[in-house]
């Protein structure tokens, strides 16, 4: 029916151009990917801090992931506040490495430590 829940639009030279994302990219939430390479692309990355505290780390993400990197976190960390928190976790040490691994390089999201 040419109803798709979202779109990429771009705008050049006095002409809009639109192409619909597949439905089942939208079900694995994979527009959440495009937006984070598209950011990375134009030079403006979503950032996420991290905190060392013992022997974890905290995470605190600024976005929502795609379905898959989010399940992966969600297998080998904790939920930071609540069971269904799907922002902040408690990443076990030797994790993080591959946890930052995945988010900087195959997602483009920047890590900043708070200090």
């Amino acid at each position: 029916n040419g109803m798709h829940e979202y779109w990429l639009i771009k705008y050049d030279d006095g002409n809009w151009y639109s192409a619909p994302i597949s439905d089942i990219l939208a079900k694995q939430k994979d527009e959440r990917r495009l937006i984070l390479a598209l950011r990375k692309i134009s030079g403006n990355s979503i950032e996420a801090s991290y905190q060392y505290r013992g022997s974890a780390v905290i995470l605190n993400l600024y976005c929502k992931l795609p379905v898959i990197e989010e399940s992966y976190i969600c297998t080998y960390c904790w939920p930071l506040r609540y069971a269904l928190d799907r922002l902040d976790y408690v990443v076990p040490f030797k994790m993080w490495e591959q946890i930052s691994y995945k988010l900087e390089n195959e997602l483009g999201i920047t890590l900043k430590e708070k200090v």
